[in-house]
């Protein structure tokens, strides 16, 4: 599972990469709403697993 959320987060970096989202590049990201989407939810998923993780290693 661990290496399948990784893959995820590689594939998102790369298309928000590719599309300059967050590095102030002067043309709009072609990615439709429903893709944007599927990006944060993903990486909110990837995000509370590490989170879920973390606190179960700081006990």
């Amino acid at each position: 599972m661990e290496r399948g959320l990784f893959a995820t987060a590689l594939g998102v970096n790369r298309v928000r990469n590719k599309q300059g989202t967050g590095h102030g590049r002067p043309w709009l990201p072609t990615l439709t709403n429903a893709e944007a989407k599927a990006a944060i939810e993903s990486i909110g998923t990837v995000a509370s697993y590490l989170l879920a993780k973390l606190a179960t290693h700081e006990r």
